[in-house]
């Protein structure tokens, strides 16, 4: 769900601009080649150029699954570039990259196939999206900015499914040029969008080395490398904007909040914006895993002004866990953040978070408490039990994504962790 405050009149087809999206394309193109339809051939080389083919990508909860075309992205041929709608390009707050990516091949060494570029540019690489392959049947993905090394992720993707990848760059301006930060979330199959972005991202990197000075994005790029690095894979909805909301989802959230109040929790959130909005289905967990519907919330459709929801939970659990399915008229759902609201009583804290060498487990008050970490597949990392608060020794985990598991005797929290 989109507000409307920019209008551009373009002449190319595949190209809109509207609230905050400085650039989308959905590669709708009449003669499928992209150097031919606003994009611009990198270098003098003649290669073999990337054209628009018909068939769209879809991704459930993504606000450009199944529009326009795609492109396929292969191991040799042309490289392009794409200027935004800012001939100034960008240098303060934060930058939204989201498209939807479908990987056949990828190579051990692994390269990238998409990049940032300040205006006037084709070499200062912002930001690089890397895939390499990971085992049989899966890549794992990397994102780098100016010669900063590449950390490849610790989750691996399945090969020829559509993944949504949202590229996000946040500009320092209080300090050093070479402390700028970029992000990569990699969305799978059947996990949606979050309406708030996630606390923790797929990939990560700052600090670059180099002189990096007055760093500004003005252009994206893609980047067909060599047989023996490149991936091969298919590109479609690319949108640039300078927030989330306006980003991968189409329907811009305010808030989600709920309060214990006389033995009922009532439930509050807000839309900065709606299109096709057409309610929002609350739903209700006593793990933050497994969910059951409550109830449902008509919404107003569309609008370009902040509007206020709320819902009473009449008979709350002592733990409660909510989120709200935001459901636009063709049935296409959107998943808000997960919230908590429980009881007075118990307080479960786990930081820090990305970790290091610990991670420090509190529940506020002198009670039994156990946890563990476990990874994604489910082994055991680490054990520690306690009274009233816990530390486990993470010194000997790798980089990468992890969850903790906290009992109480009364309630049981998992929450997802990080190592850098």
């Amino acid at each position: 769900m989109k507000k409307n405050i920019l209008i551009l009149s373009l002449a190319i087809s595949g190209l809109m601009a509207n609230a905050q999206t400085y650039l989308m394309d959905r590669f709708n193109y009449t003669n499928d080649t992209l150097v031919n339809s606003g994009w611009t051939q990198i270098g003098t080389t003649a290669t073999t150029p990337l054209v628009a083919n018909s068939t769209p990508l879809t991704f459930t909860g993504y606000v450009e699954s199944g529009n326009g075309k795609s492109v396929v992205v292969n191991n040799a041929g042309q490289d392009i570039f794409r200027d935004i709608t800012l001939t100034s390009g960008m240098n303060t707050g934060e930058v939204y990259v989201s498209f939807m990516a479908n990987v056949s091949a990828a190579q051990a060494a692994g390269d990238y196939f998409f990049a940032l570029l300040p205006s006037g540019n084709t070499s200062n690489y912002m930001a690089r999206t890397y895939i390499a392959s990971s085992s049989t049947g899966y890549y794992k993905v990397a994102i780098n900015r100016w010669t900063e090394a590449r950390a490849y992720s610790a989750d691996s993707f399945a090969y020829n499914a559509t993944h949504l990848f949202v590229i996000r760059y946040v500009f320092n301006t209080t300090t050093s040029n070479l402390d700028d930060s970029v992000y990569m979330y990699v969305f799978k199959p059947g996990q949606g969008v979050p309406a708030t972005m996630p606390a923790n991202p797929t990939a990560f990197c700052s600090n670059a080395t180099g002189n990096m000075t007055g760093p500004q994005i003005g252009r994206v790029a893609l980047r067909q490398g060599t047989s023996a690095n490149a991936p091969t894979l298919t590109i479609g909805g690319l949108r640039f904007a300078v927030n989330w909301g306006d980003g991968p989802l189409p329907v811009s959230m305010k808030g989600f909040s709920g309060n214990f109040e006389d033995g009922k929790v009532l439930l509050n959130w807000a839309t900065a914006s709606e299109t096709n909005n057409s309610g929002f289905t609350v739903e209700r967990s006593a793990d933050g895993i497994e969910f059951e519907s409550l109830g449902f919330v008509k919404g107003n459709g569309n609008s370009n002004r902040t509007l206020n929801y709320a819902f009473e939970d009449r008979n709350p659990l002592a733990v409660n866990y909510y989120r709200l399915a935001q459901t636009d008229f063709d049935g296409t759902i959107h998943y808000s953040e997960v919230i908590k609201v429980a009881e007075a009583g118990v307080e479960i804290e786990i930081s820090p978070n990305p970790f290091e060498n610990e991670v420090l487990v509190s529940v506020g008050s002198e009670i039994p408490v156990s946890a563990e970490i476990f990874d994604i597949q489910g082994k055991s990392k680490a054990v520690a039990t306690g009274m009233g608060a816990v530390s486990l020794d993470t010194k000997a985990l790798e980089s990468g994504i992890y969850f903790v598991r906290v009992n109480t005797g009364n309630e049981t929290r998992v929450q997802r962790i990080v190592r850098n």
